[in-house]
């Protein structure tokens, strides 16, 4: 059954949490705006933003929420 998408943001970021740690998470907020998101996201966390949403998509897929 799909659920709100600010749940599954929720979701998301426990997730995001959980996987890389919260000094990920400050490292990602705080370099600024001059690269790209992904750029920063992979600088972050040392993985790939498509292959976090593709990580990420098969778990709310395994919760019900993705079809």
């Amino acid at each position: 059954k799909p659920v709100c998408e600010y749940t599954q943001g929720l979701v998301v970021m426990e997730y995001f949490l959980h996987k890389f740690g919260v000094d990920a998470y400050v490292r990602l907020i705080t370099q600024g705006n001059s690269l790209a998101f992904p750029v920063r996201f992979e600088n972050a966390t040392k993985v790939s933003l498509i292959a976090f949403y593709s990580d990420v998509n098969k778990y709310l897929t395994l919760k019900g929420w993705n079809y």
